[in-house]
C-alpha cells in the first residue's frame, strides 16, 4: 500500500448517509480526496504527491488485517466450519 491514492468521492454525502459500512469513512478510507471531477483533474494535473502517511497505512493494516497476527489460517477455519 505504499502507493499514491486519490479518492474520487463524488457521492460522499449520499454514501455516508446511506451506507451500511461499519467503518468510519473519514478515518479508514484514506487518500487525497476529490469531491468533483474538476478537483480530480486539478489534483492529477498538479502532480501533487498523494501518498498515505506510514502511520495511517499501519493503522489500516491493523484494522483490516489484524487476523494475521492471530495466526488464523482462514482456509482451514472455513473448511472446519463447513465440515470439509
Amino acid at each position: 500500500m505504499d502507493k499514491e491514492i486519490i479518492l474520487f468521492v463524488f457521492d460522499y454525502d449520499d454514501y455516508v448517509n446511506n451506507s451500511y459500512d461499519l467503518a468510519d469513512y473519514d478515518k479508514y478510507y484514506v487518500g487525497t480526496r476529490a469531491y468533483d471531477f474538476g478537483q480530480l483533474l486539478k489534483i492529477i494535473r498538479s502532480g501533487e504527491k498523494c501518498k498515505v502517511p506510514a502511520e495511517q497505512r499501519k493503522r489500516l493494516m491493523e484494522f483490516y488485517w489484524d487476523n494475521n497476527r492471530n495466526h488464523i489460517d482462514l482456509v482451514e477455519e472455513i473448511k472446519k466450519r463447513i465440515k470439509i
